[in-house]
């Protein structure tokens, strides 16, 4: 590239290069504009945080241009360093976590304590507090009960109603503690 700059330079083509160089900047500038609009919102939004949390705490500081740019780029690493560690923590759990499969639509089911749940399709077992199963028997336990509750006792499913409006429907069957969440 330096090559490029140096013929330019020494043929007296100087204001071609620019030409050029601001025609390719423009064009990379209108495929990522959203981008960078999106990357100047936060930024200003970061900005004015900063400007109003120190105004809020100390009222009689003033704050300077070069201590609000140190406080958002350290800030800005913070919140990174932070995603980052979610999403390592997600990579962990989804490779190397004991995982159970959901009996109902096979995706990754959570175990809780005594509490079995599916965030995909709101499936829910709860165990009996005498008896919870451990990790090799849960599998094919989970798929044997959740098999029994739908050939035996799916008709009978109590519904559990909640006084908040924000909650799901939720049935339950009394017999094999199958539940489920309806969300609308």
């Amino acid at each position: 590239m330096t090559s490029r700059i140096g013929q330019y330079k020494n043929h007296g083509r100087a204001e071609r290069y620019f030409s050029d160089l601001r025609k390719r900047c423009a064009a990379n500038l209108k495929d990522k504009r959203l981008e960078l609009l999106d990357q100047r919102r936060k930024m200003s939004s970061v900005e004015s945080l900063i400007r109003s949390t120190a105004a809020a705490e100390f009222p009689d500081e003033e704050l300077d241009d070069e201590m609000v740019m140190r406080l958002q780029v350290e800030l800005l690493q913070d919140e990174y360093l932070e995603l980052q560690q979610d999403e390592e923590r997600a990579c962990y759990e989804a490779n190397f976590a004991d995982t159970l499969e959901c009996p109902s639509c096979k995706s990754r089911a959570i175990l809780d304590e005594n509490f079995l749940y599916c965030a995909n399709c709101r499936f829910a077992h709860r165990f009996s507090e005498s008896w919870s199963p451990d990790i090799q028997q849960l599998d094919a336990w989970l798929i044997d009960t959740y098999k029994q509750h739908e050939t035996s006792c799916s008709p009978i499913l109590e519904v559990a109603s909640s006084r908040y409006a924000d909650r799901p429907l939720q049935l339950n069957c009394p017999f094999c503690g199958f539940e489920k969440s309806f969300v609308a």
